[in-house]
C-alpha cells in the first residue's frame, strides 16, 4: 500500500525536486526502513524491472498472482471476468510515439477510465499524463461488448497527451463518480 501510494503522489508533481523531497519525506513516515529503501532504489523504474528482494520476482508478476487469485475467486462465484489489453513499452511506441514514453504509463486504477450509468458507458478523460494512454488496453473490450448489445458508448473530449491540462479543461475520473440508485454524485478531480 505505501508504494502505490508513493507512485500516485509522484504523478502530481511537476517539479521533480518537489516531488523527490515529498517522497522521501512520506517514505521516512510511513514505510519500515526496508520498503523505503527498496522504494527510493526502485523509484521511476517499470514494474516489470522491479524485482522484490524477498520474493525475487518482478512486482509485474506479484500483482498478475494476485489477480489471478481474485479472478479465480470471482469466477468461483459465477462471475465473467474480462481483462484489458496490456499496454506496453512497444504497444505506446508503435501508437503513440515514443515521446508519450516521458510520461510513464499506468494501468493500476482500471475503474478510472470509464463511469457506467445504465446502459450509457462514458469514456472519461483523466487528469495526469501518465494515465492518458489508459484507455487504450480497453478499446478493443469495449468495442466488441458495447457493438454486441445495447450499450451506448459517450466520451469526453481528451485532452492532449503531452500537455498538462488548463485549468478550465473537463476531467473527471472513474473515482470521482458514485452511482445510488436513480442518484448520481460527480465530484471534480
Amino acid at each position: 500500500m505505501g508504494l502505490l501510494l508513493v507512485y500516485y503522489i509522484t504523478a502530481f508533481f511537476e517539479d521533480h525536486y518537489a516531488s523527490y523531497y515529498l517522497i522521501d519525506h512520506i517514505l521516512k513516515k510511513v514505510l519500515p526502513l526496508d520498503e523505503a529503501e527498496y522504494a527510493r532504489k526502485t523509484a521511476g523504474m517499470l514494474w516489470t524491472d522491479m524485482i522484490h528482494p524477498k520474493t525475487g520476482k518482478s512486482e509485474t508478476e506479484m500483482l498478475e498472482e494476485e489477480n489471478l487469485a481474485l479472478i479465480n475467486i470471482l469466477n468461483s462465484l459465477g462471475v465473467k471476468v474480462y481483462r484489458p489489453k496490456e499496454i506496453t513499452v512497444d504497444f505506446i511506441k508503435k501508437n503513440y510515439g515514443s515521446d508519450v514514453l516521458l510520461n510513464g504509463f499506468s494501468q493500476d486504477f482500471p475503474r478510472d477510465n470509464i463511469a457506467v450509468i445504465g446502459n450509457n458507458l462514458i469514456e472519461l478523460n483523466l487528469r495526469t499524463p501518465l494515465r492518458k494512454v489508459d484507455i487504450s488496453g480497453f478499446k478493443e473490450l469495449l468495442t466488441d461488448k458495447c457493438t454486441k448489445s445495447n450499450v451506448r458508448w459517450f466520451s469526453m473530449p481528451h485532452t492532449e497527451l503531452l500537455a498538462p491540462p488548463s485549468p478550465d479543461t473537463p476531467l473527471l475520473e472513474g473515482g470521482d463518480v458514485i452511482v445510488l440508485g436513480r442518484t448520481i454524485l460527480v465530484g471534480n478531480t
